[in-house]
């Protein structure tokens, strides 16, 4: 193998398609420590435009004490107080709702969970192939993949 070759990163995020939001300015860092008396769920909402910034109102839960926005970008969870960290944006227009923020404060107002800790992690403006793994995927295809 050439000493000066190195293979792409296959857990590069591809933020080219639409900006994702990223910046934690004005929210105040949490805690990840996890109370094995409490139930708490990681809930990672992966996908497309749905689980993006796109829903047209910014729910704040009414439980946001105990509901967390994991940022894949730095590691850390915050409150929500704005766009969900880590998933694009819809950059056509003012939308900062996101649905997995009025989910999670669902899950814990019916008392599912006592905590929940959300990553999003979704792609506006992909395709499900894009997602895939295997011979099929972009990555995998003799093609040569996202180069």
């Amino acid at each position: 193998m050439d000493e000066f070759f190195t293979p792409p990163d296959p857990y590069v995020l591809n933020d080219t398609i639409a900006p994702a939001q990223a910046s934690a300015t004005g929210l105040v860092a949490r805690s990840l420590a996890i109370n094995p008396a409490l139930r708490t769920l990681v809930l990672i909402t992966a996908g497309q435009s749905h689980f993006c910034n796109t829903q047209p109102s910014l729910f704040v839960p009414v439980n946001t004490a105990v509901i967390d926005n994991f940022s894949i970008y730095d590691g850390a969870a915050y409150n929500i107080g704005g766009q969900m960290l880590g998933c694009t944006n819809n950059v056509t227009s003012a939308t900062p709702g996101n649905a997995s923020a009025r989910v999670a404060d669902l899950l814990v107002t019916n008392g599912k969970f006592d905590r929940v800790i959300v990553v999003p992690i979704a792609v506006g403006g992909t395709y499900v192939s894009d997602w895939a793994t295997g011979y099929l995927s972009p990555a995998g295809s003799p093609g040569g993949g996202w180069a």
